[in-house]
């Protein structure tokens, strides 16, 4: 697990964990992510915003081998 996308992008899968407190119970989720998904969070981890260049620089990262 990583926060750095330089790092995250050599994972085999990627997921999204989510922690959602309702009531007194904390709740902790996690959701496999899809192609899609995976190049939307890494643009995300890189630069806080899914821009056009950062979606392009997510789909380099992760297309390169």
């Amino acid at each position: 697990m990583s926060n750095l996308p330089q790092i995250a992008r050599f994972a085999d899968k990627h997921f999204r964990v989510e922690k959602k407190v309702v009531g007194e119970r904390t709740l902790i989720t996690a959701k496999p992510l899809t192609s899609e998904e995976q190049v939307n969070e890494i643009a995300r981890m890189h630069g806080g915003k899914e821009t056009e260049i950062g979606l392009a620089h997510a789909r380099e990262l992760l297309s390169e081998e």
